[in-house]
């Protein structure tokens, strides 16, 4: 988490916790929020539940990838992260940042070279990798079909 927090710093994205949760029906962990005042992401607050631990690197790797990877639009709508269909439906702008980010997530979280030496390794089981990587299943998930 120190890496994310360290980048989030430097690339100026504010990070701020809130009840998104309860605000969205429980369907939002993060939103990021592009403005040309500055730029945030919105987290909910039980990210920081030891529990979540996991969730809250991707939840907030995905976020930041936002932020760094440029995002050109700024819908107020559900997370790449926390939905599959992003990644079926035509590639709009928006799911074409949902994807960019995403990726930027995997890749920060998921290294490529950690990556295939965990395969080489014998570790091709998603549970084994998300525990390898400190990760959800659904983040090794997305690792994989980035990787096609």
């Amino acid at each position: 988490m120190d890496k994310l927090y360290k980048i989030a710093e430097m690339h100026k994205l504010h990070i701020k916790y809130t009840n998104l949760l309860d605000k969205t029906n429980g369907r939002l962990y993060g939103l990021y929020i592009y403005s040309e005042n500055g730029c945030g992401t919105l987290l909910d607050k039980s990210l920081l539940k030891p529990e979540n631990y996991r969730l809250h690197r991707c939840v907030l790797a995905e976020e930041a990838g936002h932020h760094i990877k440029t995002t050109k639009s700024n819908v107020l709508r559900m997370s790449g992260s926390c939905r599959l269909e992003v990644l079926k439906k035509p590639l709009t702008i928006i799911a074409q940042d949902e994807i960019k980010a995403l990726k930027w997530a995997c890749s920060f979280l998921i290294p490529n070279v950690e990556f295939y030496r965990a395969l080489s390794e014998g570790y091709t089981d998603v549970y084994n990798l998300s525990d390898i990587f400190n990760v959800t299943e659904w983040m090794v998930y997305r690792k994989f079909s980035f990787m096609k």
